[in-house]
């Protein structure tokens, strides 16, 4: 079960995000700097300390500014993630899908709304890890790079459930080559479950949705469609389609479809401690630190229950300053992705290591069979070497 945590230090510790909440907290929340300003301009002891310290309510001046600039803008962003509209959800009549919701981040997010009692549909190619998290919670096996099977396993919802309301677009996989390394099946199965599945889906969903006015779809991308490196270029390149998706169905939902209420969410954080990043070196940092699952399914969690679109960046100054990085003069951006092409030495590594023992085991068998074969060859045989007739 997710555990929800009460500490106001994250569990990957004091970082810059941790810093920068606080400033915005502090000195960058009109709550508190308006009235500061309030009383240095119209009170007797305020103008006596302006008096006193002038550049001081100078700089003051300039945070109330700024402040209310950061807190208009919050606003803005708030009322377009959602299209200006407003619309709640009826947790106990809806109906959520989540896909590679067996192990992982995906199951972390099952368990999450099993605990509260809404119903879920997993869908996975894998059976779930230790079982179904509660009553309410049901699995398809699917394979997601399958057209076939998606329109079967979504046909066998609405036959056995109805309409789903909210889709989770959870699941991913990742290469360990680099771009001439990596074999073409295993392209196309990169981009069949990362890309290719999210349209699958909704085609298959979203209709329903539309009719209603009412539904959420959430697609987890990743900062790497943003920060491209060595040695995870397919998968960087689905995560950037991803976000496009997002973007694209956001538009579409408003100018297309009117259905202002239907919420969009995309989900894009830094690196995770799952077994999809086994083998990349750890680079966390106070800059850049490395996230445990927990950290980004609580935060995905809570605005999916608050019914809230638009983007949710995990950390978000250092997933805000990826997602800009292209802003950034060539030499910088280009400096940063050569840096960051150490991060898959150690999943190459893995992967190399991985595939000598494929190929000690096929060799082993094929040995084996070797000697299988000639041992049949020997019993059929007599002592003279000549065949024998058997039957």
């Amino acid at each position: 079960m997710v555990s929800e945590r009460k500490s106001w230090l994250p569990r990957e510790g004091f970082h810059l995000s941790v810093l920068t909440t606080l400033l915005k907290q502090t000195i960058l929340n009109p709550t508190i700097t308006l009235p500061l300003y309030i009383l240095s301009q119209y009170t007797d002891y305020g103008r006596g300390i302006a008096l006193d310290r002038p550049l001081a309510v100078k700089r003051l001046k300039v945070l109330l500014y700024l402040s209310i600039a950061r807190y208009v803008n919050a606003l803005l962003n708030q009322g377009a993630q959602n299209q200006w509209t407003s619309d709640q959800p009826r947790w106990s009549r809806e109906l959520v899908v989540v896909t590679g919701g067996s192990d992982g981040m995906g199951r972390l997010l099952v368990e999450k709304f099993a605990h509260q009692g809404v119903k879920v549909i997993v869908l996975d190619i894998q059976e779930p890890v230790g079982g179904l998290p509660g009553s309410t919670t049901h699995y398809i096996k699917c394979d997601l790079s399958s057209l076939e099977e998606i329109h079967s396993a979504a046909a066998q919802i609405r036959e056995s459930h109805g309409d789903p309301t909210v889709l989770l677009l959870n699941a991913g996989i990742i290469n360990r080559h680099s771009i001439l390394n990596t074999p073409d099946h295993l392209l196309r199965r990169v981009f069949d479950v990362n890309t290719l599945s999210h349209y699958r889906l909704v085609k298959e969903f979203l209709p329903a949705m539309v009719k209603a006015n009412h539904g959420l779809v959430s697609t987890t991308a990743s900062l790497a469609g943003s920060v491209t490196c060595a040695g995870m270029v397919d998968y960087a390149a689905t995560k950037a389609a991803a976000v496009a998706f997002h973007e694209g169905l956001t538009t579409e939902l408003a100018t297309r479809y009117n259905a202002t209420k239907i919420r969009t969410l995309c989900v894009c954080p830094n690196f995770v401690h799952t077994k999809l990043a086994e083998g990349f070196l750890n680079q966390s940092s106070f800059v850049n630190p490395t996230l445990h699952p927990e950290t980004v399914v609580e935060a995905q969690f809570d605005r999916v229950w608050r019914w809230d679109g638009g983007m949710l960046t995990v950390p978000p100054v250092q997933s805000s300053i990826a997602q800009n990085i292209r802003a950034f003069p060539f030499w910088m951006s280009n400096g940063i992705r050569n840096r960051l092409g150490g991060v898959m030495s150690g999943v190459e590594a893995i992967e190399q290591e991985r595939v000598e023992r494929l190929r000690e085991m096929e060799e082993s068998d094929s040995v084996a069979q070797a000697s299988v074969s000639q041992s049949i060859v020997d019993v059929q045989k007599g002592e003279d070497g000549q065949p024998q007739m058997f039957g």
